[in-house]
Formats: structure tokens, sequence, C-alpha cells
């Protein structure tokens, strides 16, 4: 009853907080995922009853331009040939002009009995937000096919979140035009009628002389539409100057025109370029770097383009705040650059690596600005503790809940920190990094602090500072599935430098994340971050024993029980991946593994053509045999 009485907006963002709450305290995935669907559905349904209001009103207007293209033969040019969704938006924009008032017909005429009542409004830019959201969840809860969907369909309700703005604007021009033609030919008619005619000729819309007498509604709308039109390719969102709502002043001005004549339903939280259309900005942000990473892991880098377009347009919110505003936009931009690159988009690129450089120097310029902040912060947290990794939950520990209601400047740190790392900006990356941890650290976020630790943990690495990276991750007490796989993979390779025991290591890990799966739900197993957590683990273990073969002089039957457990082991893991659904990360072992078996059969051959009876069983033939089995 609470959810039935609460507003849409409220029970969606009510139903994706509540799956959380039920992942965190150990429930079965199918629970939260039912959730997820549940809030998307709501969403879904409402923009499909809106459609079938709208079915009668469509099918008036397609009506009256078929009969004006049978006059005038022009249908490749009309708007009966645009989009379904193209129309829906001129049809508002006519009724809330006064062009149509209810089902296609004039002003005037009062409507009957059976018309009465409001019609229902189309998804606006707030629901599409909140949809990427929701989908982008459902793909880090799934695997397979599903997982491979959902982020899919994040990225068309990303998209959809900008159309269906820039089709009002659209639909709001050519509606505009419509009613400056139709006031021109009153205007005309009147002229006539007082003998203007024969003096001045006949007018068109604007008031000025034709040659071909008075133009019909078509003429003017061919004349000014599209007016501004969405990027055709996944490629064209690389490029900012294709984004019509983004630095164009023409846009800026009939979406000003279009707020103010009351178009869009629902309030400004329709349109894309309101900062209410973000209903929580700091969990978009944090969702939308997520959904980033899971689409650059699974090889999704041009479809990630469109959700780094929603992430500039979330930074914009924040102009009111220099510092957030800058870091986002920096963070956006090393972004975008990367993913562009990876597409051999090298103009795009190019240009917003150039954008990136410029502003990535005056970021630490900001972190003065911050201090007074944090002074406040610390006085109110003076008699708190340190946020806590576990809470007591029905059957034991759970998760803490995560608290994001505001969108700290340090939390973007630690993001633009790791993205530093990744381009190489290893100064930069450091300054950044101390920064965010030092926030952190007197705040108490431990959540952050995790991701900053990781950060500087792999900065120590590229230094060669081991103790160093040792001490850093003995900070790290609790870690999500990926970061303990990360941790352990760190603390093998520090082992390894000092001839430890790193096996032990990537063992101990992999046994605590079957235990953690199995504790929450044996459903969790299957998801995507638990398969790559533990893929990861299990693919340094092979690299070790592949190493052996090629570095180690062994017996023969040794040798070959070695490298039989290590096409075990990469089957193993081969599988894993396959059901998950994470091809890319698949492809990208099965080269690294041919590579290195490859080098150990080479090895070995040397061994072998220095001895002309060969080692017993452990032959050239069978060498051969075994370089078929990389091809099977």
């Amino acid at each position: 009853e609470i959810l039935e009485q609460a507003q849409l907006p409220d029970v969606v963002e009510l139903r994706m907080q509540f799956a959380d709450w039920l992942l965190r305290n150990g429930f079965s995935l199918s629970m939260a995922q039912d959730e997820l669907s549940c809030a998307a559905d709501m969403l879904l349904e409402f923009d499909v009853e809106s459609e079938e209001d709208e079915e009668e009103e469509e099918e008036g207007l397609e009506e009256r331009e078929d009969a004006d293209l049978t006059s005038r033969g022009t249908a490749a040019c009309s708007p009966t040939a645009r989009s379904l969704r193209s129309l829906r938006a001129s049809v508002a924009s006519q009724k809330a002009l006064g062009l149509t008032s209810g089902k296609g017909r004039p002003k005037n005429k009062q409507p009957a009995k059976d018309d009465a009542g409001p019609i229902s409004a189309p998804l606006g830019a707030c629901h599409y937000e909140a949809l990427c959201r929701v989908f982008a969840a459902k793909g880090r809860l799934g695997s397979g096919e599903e997982m491979h969907l959902a982020l899919q369909t994040a990225v068309h309700f990303a998209v959809q979140f900008f159309a269906c703005t820039v089709d009002v604007v659209n639909g709001f021009v050519e509606a505009e035009a419509i009613a400056n033609a139709r006031r021109g030919k009153e205007q005309g008619a009147q002229g006539r009628k007082e003998g203007d005619t024969e003096q001045n000729g006949p007018q068109d819309a604007a008031g000025t002389k034709t040659l071909f007498g008075e133009k019909s509604d078509a003429d003017v709308v061919d004349r000014f539409w599209p007016c501004f039109a969405m990027p055709t390719r996944l490629a064209d969102w690389a490029f900012e100057e294709s984004w019509p709502w983004w630095g164009k002043p023409a846009f800026a001005e009939m979406l000003a025109r279009t707020e103010q004549a009351d178009i869009f339903v629902g309030g400004l939280a329709a349109s894309a370029c309101h900062p209410k259309a973000f209903a929580r900005p700091a969990t978009t942000f944090h969702m939308l770097v997520r959904l980033e990473d899971d689409l650059e892991e699974h090889g999704y880098h041009l479809w990630a383009l469109p959700i780094l377009a929603l992430h500039m347009q979330l930074a914009s919110t924040f102009t009111g705040q220099k510092g957030l505003h800058a870091a986002i936009t920096c963070f956006v931009h090393l972004r975008l650059a990367r993913f562009a690159s990876e597409c051999q988009i090298r103009q795009a690129a190019t240009s917003a690596m150039s954008k990136a450089v410029e502003e990535l120097a005056k970021i630490p310029e900001t972190f003065a600005e911050f201090e007074e902040e944090l002074d406040s912060a610390c006085k109110q947290r003076a008699s708190q503790d340190e946020d806590h990794d576990w809470l007591v939950g029905f059957e034991g520990r759970v998760a803490a809940p995560w608290s994001c209601s505001v969108l700290n400047t340090y939390e973007v740190w630690a993001a633009l920190a790791k993205e530093c790392l990744r381009h190489g900006e290893l100064w930069m990356a450091c300054k950044v990094a101390d920064a965010a941890a030092h926030h952190a650290r007197k705040r108490g976020d431990r959540r952050t602090m995790r991701s900053v630790l990781l950060t500087k943990a792999r900065l120590a690495w590229l230094e060669g500072k081991l103790q160093t990276l040792s001490s850093i991750l003995r900070e790290v007490t609790a870690a999500e599935p990926l970061q303990a796989a990360e941790v352990a993979t760190l603390l093998a390779d520090v082992y390894k430098q000092q001839q430890g025991a790193a096996n032990q290591i990537l063992q101990d890990v992999t046994s605590q994340l079957g235990k953690a799966a199995g504790f929450a739900t044996n459903e969790l197993a299957s998801s995507c971050d638990y398969v790559l957590a533990e893929c990861s683990l299990k693919w340094v273990q092979l690299q070790d024993h592949l190493a052996r073969l090629s570095s180690v002089r062994l017996p023969a039957h040794e040798w070959t029980s070695l490298l039989d457990s290590a096409f075990r082991l990469y089957d193993e893991i081969g599988e894993r991946l396959k059901h998950a659904g994470c091809h890319r990360r698949r492809i990208a072992l099965c080269v690294g593994f041919a590579e290195t078996v490859m080098e150990a059969l080479e090895f070995k051959q040397t061994q072998l053509a220095s001895t002309k009876e060969g080692e017993g069983h452990l032959t050239l033939d069978s060498l051969l045999w075994q370089s078929d089995r990389l091809l099977s």
C-alpha cells in the first residue's frame, strides 16, 4: 500500500535501495534482481501506456499529412516519414501551443464525453537516468547473456536520456513554425479583405513576399526540420561537437523557450539539460564509473561513449562547485581520450587528451579550497568512529551500507588518480591519490580509502618500493571480490621478488572468496565479479606453473605431468569465463596461455635436441602433439 500511494520516482528509488539491502544481508541474488526488474517494469509500463494513449492522436496527424502528400507528392520530406518518437514530441508541442486539442481536432471543437481525462505523458530524462542506473546494477549482478543484455540496455537508456530532450525541442520548433505559418495565413487573409493583396502580394509565415503563393504547414516544417540531430553512429559520440545540447547557443535558446512554454511533461526534470534530471547525482556518478568499467571489461568501448556523454552532462550539474566540476570534467576527458584511442578515433582522442592535460594541471591548485570544509567535517565527526566495514546482520556479518547522499570531491579524486595511473601520469596520480587519502582518512571513509590504497599500492609497485607496498596493503582489512583479487596478486608479486611462497597466498584468497560466496548465496558464485576475481587468481597460479616449465630442467615425467595440469587448469578457467559471459577476458587468457606454452615447448625442444634418444617417452614428436593441443 505504501508503494502504491507513493510517487513513481520515489518508488523506483526505494526498490533500488531495497535490492541493495537484500544483497548486503545475504538474501538470494534473484530477490535483488526481481526488485530491480520491478523498478524497471514500472517505468517501462508507464511509457507503454503513454504510447497507447497517443496512438489515435498520431493517426489523426498522419491522416492529415498523408492527404497533403497525395496532392504534393513529397513523401520523402514529410514528417510522416520521420520517427514515431519525433512525431509524439511534435504532438505534445502543438498541444502546448494550442494548435491541437483532443484527438487531432481543431482547438475550438468540443471533445466528446468519452475523450475526457488527461493523456499520459511519455518518459522524461529523469526516468531514463533511473532506468540506466537500474540496468547498470543488473549488469553487475548478472552473468552470461543476461549481463550483456543489461549493459547494452543501460547504454540504450543513456542515449534516450538525450534523445527525448532533443526530440521535444525539435517538436517545439516544428510546432512554432506551423503556428507562425497559420498566423501568416490569417494575416494574409485579413490583408486581402482590406485590399492589400494587390499591392504587396501574398506573404509567407515570416511576412516576406514569395512568388509561389501561401505555403502549407508541411512546407514550413520541411524548412526547419530537423533543427538538431542526435549522433547517428556510436563513434560520433566521441566528438563533443556532435552533441547538439553541448555548447550550442541555438539549442540553448530553443531549450529555454521550450521550458518557458512548459512543454516538458513532468516539469524541468524531464529535460536532460536541467540539474533535476539527476535525482541522486552522487549515486549516478559512482554507478556510471562502474558501468564504464564493465563496458571496458567486456570490450564495449564504443558503447561506453554515450555513457561518457551522460557523465559529462552530470558534471554540468556541479557548475556551482568549481573544484568538483573541474575534477569530474577532467576525469571524463581522460576516459574519453583512452576509449577513443582504443577505438582508433584518433582525432577525438587527441582533442579530449589536450583538454584533459590543461584541466589536470589545475587540479592541485584546488586542493587548498577544501581544507576549511575538511576541518568542519572533522569537527562534526569528533565524537564518531570510522565507518565500519561490517555490521551484524541476521546470520552474522554483513557489508556496511554505503552512504553516498552527497558527492564529495575527494571521491572523484580517488577515481581520477586511478585514471591517471592508467594513462601513465604517475606524478599526478601520486599527488591526487595523496590528497584523496588525506581527506578519506580524516573523514573516516573506509570505502574510498580502500580504493585509494590500491592505487597507491600500484604506484609503489611501479616504483619498486616493495616494503612500502606491503605496508600499504596491510591497511586493507576488507575488500570487494575484485579488490581482494588485486590485493592477492600484488602480494604474490612481492613474495616472488623475495623468493617467498606466493602460491599459498593465492590459494588462501581463492578459498576465502569461495567461502564468502557460499555464505551469501550460491548464486553469487556465478556472478561476473566473483568469476573474474576467481579466474584472475587462478590465472596467476597458472602462470607460475608455466614459468617452471620454461625455466627449470625437470625430469620428463614431471615436466609432462606439470604441463597436463596446466592444460586442465586452463580449461577450467576458460569454462568459468565462458559461462559467465566474460569472452574478452577469455580471449586474452587464451592468447597469453598459447604464448607461454610455446615458450615452454621451445625451451624443452632445445633440451631434447641436445640428446639424440630424448628423455624417456618425451620426444620431439610428443612436443609437436602438445603444440597441437593449443589449436584444439
